[in-house]
């Protein structure tokens, strides 16, 4: 019986890679993310909410960029400055990280890079770094999760020191 489940698991596995690392509008249909505790570390702003985006430490990437919650940002390297190549399927493993129309993202103390916003194709506003498209992997269930660093090599975490 755990072979037929490991079997199941690694066929789920390969179809999001396909639906993630190729073309866009891929007709995937992954389970958005879980339920994710907020961590109990995250810096508030001064107004009293959580930064859209903070820097945190990984033990093995170093400091990384994350959103309020502690849930770790990638970028897409297939998206140009101001756009995001990411739709379909693709956006349903990869939920871009969004904000209402109008509002303007926070950073937390040591983010690098300058926060911004870009419309999307569906209408939605998606946060940017240095006009990089920011989003998250649906894999990753809990803050400090990496689980989509270097996924068919074009999505990598957001590392706070590098260039975009």
């Amino acid at each position: 019986m755990n072979k037929v489940k490991l079997m199941v698991l690694g066929v789920g596995l390969a179809v999001v890679l396909a639906a993630c690392g190729g073309a866009t509008g891929s007709s995937y249909s992954a389970p958005p993310p879980t339920g994710v505790p907020a961590p109990t570390t995250a810096p508030a702003s001064a107004s009293g909410e959580q930064p859209t985006v903070m820097v945190a430490s990984n033990a093995t990437l170093g400091k990384i960029l994350v959103d309020g919650k502690g849930i770790t940002l990638y970028i897409y390297t297939k998206d140009t400055v101001s756009t995001s190549n990411c739709s379909g399927g693709c956006a349903t493993a990869w939920p871009p990280l969004t904000v209402a129309a109008g509002v303007t993202p926070t950073a937390g103390a040591g983010v690098v890079g300058t926060l911004g916003v870009i419309q999307r194709a569906d209408g939605s506003y998606q946060v940017t770094i240095d006009g990089k498209p920011l989003y998250y992997y649906v894999r990753d269930a809990r803050p400090g999760d990496t689980t989509g660093q270097g996924v068919s090599n074009v999505w990598y975490v957001v590392q706070e020191a590098a260039s975009y």
